[in-house]
């Protein structure tokens, strides 16, 4: 209670931090004191953050406690297009990239909405990303994986009959 009246009803500023980064949000207080708030990340804000709420005006409010944003992303995952040959073996690697300054651990990597008649390979180097560390994530197409009749587009080459180059447009 503020001199005795509830503070339902109440502007309060909400001070969220983290290193440089400092945004303010306002909400408004419920009779207990209590308010709701939603804190909207932009996709490359990741780590341990501190939060206070002060009367509005004030430039800051001291910490009054911490939530840790995970995030990560893989550099360069645009949609990649595969050459595939049916008797050489396709690797290549993307990035992993932490995103923010708390480790992640039990990390995993799968190939997803791949066509029924390739299999794609993917592999990490270790299952946890050191704080703003980077790992690389390989994949591979083994020739055996891939059938001859395809259902996905064929691509002409000088290098190949149309009947044995596929093109793959995928991302993950």
């Amino acid at each position: 209670m503020l001199n005795g009246q509830p503070p339902e009803g109440k502007l309060v500023n909400i001070h969220i931090t983290r290193g440089g980064f400092h945004r303010v949000i306002s909400a408004l207080a419920q009779a207990n004191g209590t308010f709701d708030l939603t804190f909207r990340p932009l996709p490359s804000e990741a780590g341990v953050y501190t939060i206070g709420a002060a009367h509005p005006g004030q430039s800051e409010a001291p910490a009054q406690g911490q939530f840790t944003l995970f995030g990560r992303e893989i550099r360069h995952a645009r949609a990649k297009r595969w050459s595939l040959i049916e008797s050489i073996t396709v690797n290549g690697d993307k990035l992993l990239n932490n995103l923010g300054d708390a480790p992640l651990t039990g990390l995993i990597v799968a190939a997803m909405n791949v066509p029924s008649n390739l299999v794609v390979t993917p592999s990490l180097q270790t299952n946890a990303l050191s704080a703003n560390g980077s790992v690389p994530v390989r994949y591979a197409t083994p020739p055996t994986a891939r059938r001859r009749r395809s259902r996905i587009s064929r691509c002409a080459s000088p290098a190949a009959k149309a009947s044995q180059r596929t093109c793959l447009s995928a991302c993950w």
